[in-house]
């Protein structure tokens, strides 16, 4: 019985499954683990500088360079505030149960892509399954975050973290909303063209042949 020879399409789809099913995976692994320890070195932080302020402030004779240092750290204590409030609304995004839940889903998906890069290169059928399985699983969770939604208020409270006047705080909310808008956009669009791709690729006749087989495969020469 002769040998199933691997194309050389099969060839390039199992290398960008191992390719980034272990790059993906690292980072969704990473966010797990680094996210949380992050965060909280970022607000202790935050949190000794703003107490470094208040032991920094010696008493000033003249009432003039008085007034000017105190309305100096006053503008400092103002931004160390501002910026730890919008850490604290990031952590609480990045790690509220349903982001944390979905990242974990995301590793695992990416585990599964890189278990079917290496069963993609020896033709294993199941392989195929995992690959076609993995690209349907990978859209219904691109749909679920792209259709999740930040509290209505989010975009207005990192725009009055950032900006004083109302005017600088409508125009950086508005630019903020239409960064979100090509984001997600941007995220359809690749996301949805990837795992078509890999749905349409995995479902041709020519393909399903090459993992139909009992013999041990060969490479092409």
């Amino acid at each position: 019985m002769a040998h199933t020879r691997r194309s050389g399409g099969v060839t390039a789809w199992a290398v960008l499954f191992i390719m980034f099913g272990l790059l993906n995976a690292a980072g969704s692994a990473l966010m797990l683990v680094c996210a949380p320890p992050f965060f909280q070195a970022m607000e202790q932080s935050i949190q000794q500088r703003l107490a470094d302020l208040e032991r920094e402030q010696a008493p000033i004779q003249d009432p003039e360079v008085a007034a000017d240092a105190e309305a100096s750290h006053a503008r400092l204590r103002q931004s160390l505030a501002s910026a730890a409030n919008s850490l604290r609304r990031t952590r609480d995004i990045l790690l509220s149960p349903r982001m944390v839940a979905m990242t974990q889903f995301t590793l695992l998906l990416n585990i599964v892509m890189l278990i079917a890069g290496i069963g993609l290169l020896r033709l294993a059928p199941w392989a195929r399954l995992l690959a076609v399985g993995q690209a349907v699983f990978a859209l219904i969770l691109l749909m679920i975050v792209l259709g999740a939604h930040h509290p209505p208020d989010l975009t207005l409270q990192v725009a009055s973290d950032m900006a004083r006047e109302p005017a600088a705080q409508e125009r950086l909310r508005q630019q903020i909303q239409l960064g979100e808008s090509l984001g997600k956009a941007w995220s359809l669009f690749t996301g949805v063209a990837w795992n078509g791709l890999i749905l349409w690729f995995f479902n041709r006749a020519s393909v399903k042949a090459q993992f139909q087989h009992t013999e041990p495969v060969s490479q092409p020469s």
